[in-house]
């Protein structure tokens, strides 16, 4: 397994290339990508049966997958170093997925209010507990996460509505 670092840095650079970063000059950036990730939880707790892009893979499992890579992203914009063993919450096996999937959410929201006080090292800290419990989710639910990663990761590389000329015509896909 790659480092968590080298996915922060693979995941940002390819967000990057593929134009998802193009507007953060505008500034405000990060409160979109933090709802974008609280958007893949919410979906992972509604995913019911194989995923409809990856159907050899849990719905569930996918979605969780999406909110690593989004976690990952963000973390390579604020330069976050990752410890190379997150933090593995046992209690997270105790708990139903929708207490597991809130924990995840809370942690991004407390991530949003420390980005809007300007406390840029507390969001980022917030963001790497957040990946931790999808880290602790995914094992207490046997999900390969990096596997269904990576293959997440390759299908969005080839999709036609995430190539920057499809996303910058109108009603394309964007944020």
């Amino acid at each position: 397994m790659k480092s968590h670092n080298e996915y922060r840095d693979q995941f940002h650079t390819q967000s990057k290339d593929m134009g998802w970063w193009a507007n953060s000059h505008l500034g405000h950036i990060e409160p979109v990508k933090m709802m974008l990730i609280v958007s893949e939880v919410s979906e992972a707790d509604t995913a019911d049966g194989p995923d409809d892009k990856l159907p050899q893979y849990p719905g569930r499992a996918v979605e969780l997958a999406d909110a690593a890579i989004r976690l990952y992203d963000l973390l390579g914009w604020y330069k976050k170093d990752i410890p190379s063993e997150l933090p593995h919450s046992s209690l997270v096996a105790l708990m139903g997925s929708e207490v597991q999937h809130l924990l995840v959410i809370n942690e991004v929201s407390a991530a949003m209010e420390a980005d809007r006080k300007g406390l840029k090292q507390l969001a980022a800290d917030h963001l790497t507990v957040a990946l931790a419990f999808v880290w602790s989710i995914a094992m207490v639910n046997h999900f390969d996460l990096v596997e269904i990663m990576e293959a997440k990761i390759e299908f969005n590389r080839n999709r036609p509505d995430h190539q920057p000329e499809q996303r910058s015509a109108t009603n394309g896909k964007a944020y």
